[in-house]
């Protein structure tokens, strides 16, 4: 459990939140679908799917901190539930993927930290409610080349029925959001416009040398428009399932709660696999050379 700034008196001020949505279609992984439009501008919404994960739960939610190289900190109030027919217009009760239940993460993303008092079923209605349509095309899409759409603050409600809501440990990123966050310049580039019924279109800056977005991933939500995840590891859901909620792990653009170097696994380098060659052929001449005295 995270052990970060007190949390705010029931009094504070109630900052903006932006939405965001994670989930799965039919034949492709998991991708970020709907993001702050800070974060989709600046292509760095990627971070949103390596921070978010958990148990689903139908009376649970998650709250848990982002946290760069240079301090600055997002947080993530959210929950874990499954993907049912209704939501995407199919006359079943939950969504499949060979024979699971599609897993959805929804919430807010804040720039202060949120009461555990705000994760109310009201809250995540009106999140749910808001990102429907979006969340409806991407399914029906079903490709990987559906791009995220960008959202507007909304208000959170002021009271509500409130969930359980667990506290995640910090996530660690080894690299900086500066750039990403309200009021900084939008690095320039190629302009692409990612439009949705979630905050109306919008002109996504994109620098030259990243055609794809390096930043996003989920659940393995690095493939196609959502970028890539570090080579060697899955993405925070693994293969269709809910990870752990003490996961780690840099997906693309943001390292978690303990930092993995960017190489991947020993065998992923080129040294490793002279290494594992050389190994392999040290203890065949070794295992003849035994043959050969034996026979003596």
């Amino acid at each position: 459990m995270t052990h970060g700034p007190a949390e705010p008196p029931a009094g504070a001020d109630r900052p903006d939140a932006w939405p965001f949505v994670i989930t799965r279609t039919a034949s492709h992984d998991f991708q970020v679908v709907v993001g702050p439009r800070f974060l989709a501008e600046t292509r760095t919404h990627g971070l949103l799917a390596s921070v978010a994960g958990g148990e689903v739960s139908d009376d649970g939610a998650y709250l848990r901190e982002y946290r760069d190289r240079g301090g600055r900190s997002l947080w993530l109030l959210y929950r874990v539930v499954y993907l049912t027919g209704a939501d995407v217009g199919r006359d079943v009760e939950y969504v499949r993927n060979h024979g699971r239940r599609t897993p959805l993460m929804e919430g807010v993303v804040r720039r202060d930290r949120p009461r555990t008092g705000e994760a109310t079923r009201e809250l995540f209605h009106l999140v749910h409610g808001l990102c429907a349509d979006v969340v409806k095309d991407f399914y029906d899409a079903d490709s990987d080349t559906f791009g995220v759409h960008p959202a507007d603050e909304i208000e959170v409600p002021e009271e509500g029925a409130p969930l359980r809501c667990v506290i995640q440990d910090t996530y660690h990123s080894q690299r900086s959001i500066e750039a990403a966050l309200p009021g900084r310049r939008r690095p320039s580039g190629d302009r692409r416009v990612l439009a949705g019924p979630v905050g109306g279109p919008a002109a996504v800056s994109v620098p030259p040398d990243r055609g794809r977005d390096a930043a996003s991933g989920g659940y393995h939500a690095g493939a196609g428009r959502q970028g890539s995840p570090d080579p060697g590891r899955q993405g925070p859901l693994g293969r269709g399932s809910p990870r752990s909620t003490g996961g780690s792990g840099d997906h693309g653009d943001v390292g978690g709660g303990r930092s993995e170097p960017a190489g991947g696994r020993l065998v992923d380098r080129p040294w490793g696999i002279v290494c594992a060659l050389t190994a392999t052929v040290l203890i065949l001449s070794v295992a003849l050379l035994v043959v050969l005295l034996s026979s003596v």
